[in-house]
């Protein structure tokens, strides 16, 4: 068995801390990238779907997918995400319109017009 001098052994202990700092190091920013990858990810889903029930359409996706990560970041983000889950499609779509005095009602599809009186 060969006999390893004191000064060996702490050149080698040395070398083992500084590559176990720089492996701890490349995982904490590993980590950090996936997160903010999974919350992009989930602002572009609740995008998508406020887009889809008619919420915010004014704005285009790339800026609301922004929005929501801000929101994600100041804590209001599963507030948002619950009130989303809460609407139902196509919310902000005007599908009728209705009026007094015998006029015709208006809608955005035929059979609405029909059920509404108007033809």
């Amino acid at each position: 068995m060969r006999k390893i001098s004191s000064a060996e052994l702490a050149r080698v202990m040395n070398d083992g801390a500084v590559a176990l700092v720089s492996v701890t190091q490349e995982r904490d920013e590993a980590l950090r990238k996936l997160a903010a990858l999974e919350c992009r990810m989930a602002a572009e889903k609740l995008a998508s779907s406020m887009h889809e029930k008619g919420v915010e359409l004014d704005v285009s996706h790339e800026e609301l997918t922004t929005r929501l990560e801000k929101a994600a970041h100041d804590g209001s983000f599963q507030n948002i995400k619950d009130a989303v889950e809460m609407l139902t499609p196509n919310m902000g779509i005007k599908t009728a319109s209705l009026t007094r005095d015998g006029e015709r009602a208006q809608g955005t599809h035929p059979f609405v017009n029909h059920l509404l009186g108007g033809l």
